[in-house]
Parts: C-alpha cells; sequence; structure tokens
C-alpha cells in the first residue's frame, strides 16, 4: 500500500475492506450477525464445506473481524462471533469515504448548460 493511501485511510482500513469483498467471507460475517456460531452450523446453514470454512474463518481471524472462543466442557468445539468494534471502525472509514464524496460533489462548479 502507498503512503498516500495510508494516509486517507486510516491503519488498515483497505486491508479489512479487501477481506470482506470476497462473497464468501460476507456471508459467514453476515451470518455471525445473528450470534455466535460454531462452525458446523455455519457450514450447513451457508452450504459451505468446513475445509473452505475453515479457510475464510482463518482470513477474517487474522485480521481480527471476528472472534473465537471454545466451549469450556468440551475443547473441541470452537464458537465464533463478530468483533464488533472492528466491524464498526471499517463502517466508520466507508462513511467517512462517502461524506468526503457528497463534500466534492456539493464544491465542484457544474458546468452550465448550453442554450441554443
Amino acid at each position: 500500500m502507498n503512503s498516500r493511501a495510508k494516509d486517507t485511510v486510516q491503519g488498515t482500513a483497505w486491508d479489512g475492506l479487501a477481506v470482506l469483498c470476497e462473497r464468501q467471507r460476507l456471508r459467514i460475517v453476515e451470518a455471525l450477525s445473528n450470534g455466535e456460531r460454531c462452525a458446523a452450523e455455519l457450514s450447513a446453514t451457508l452450504g459451505i464445506r468446513q475445509n473452505t470454512l475453515s479457510h475464510h474463518i482463518k482470513v477474517l481471524r487474522d485480521y481480527e473481524l471476528i472472534r473465537v472462543r471454545r466451549d469450556p466442557d468440551d475443547q473441541r468445539w470452537l464458537y465464533y462471533s463478530i468483533n464488533e468494534a472492528k466491524l464498526r471502525r471499517l463502517g466508520h472509514t466507508l462513511m467517512r469515504l462517502a461524506d468526503n464524496a457528497r463534500s466534492a460533489e456539493e464544491t465542484v462548479e457544474r458546468p452550465k448548460a448550453a442554450t441554443t
């Protein structure tokens, strides 16, 4: 990422947006927006094979968009949930970009229509 991009979008927001641009990962985040789920439930709900789900979960975890916890009674079971603070920061970044675009449009002088 060039320094200009780092200056205009704080931190690694571009990376977070890129992570969510993949359709399956966005579907996973959407499913988790309804609450914590285990991998088996996500796989069945979304129709994604376990190995494919595992790959996307890793990418989401690496960016810290989702959290994981182990079942205290059976350590083999993992439960996933959204990292709300991280997702909100991405949302705020998008809103700031939209606000900047609106401000830029309002300040651009529009050419007058030609009269015949």
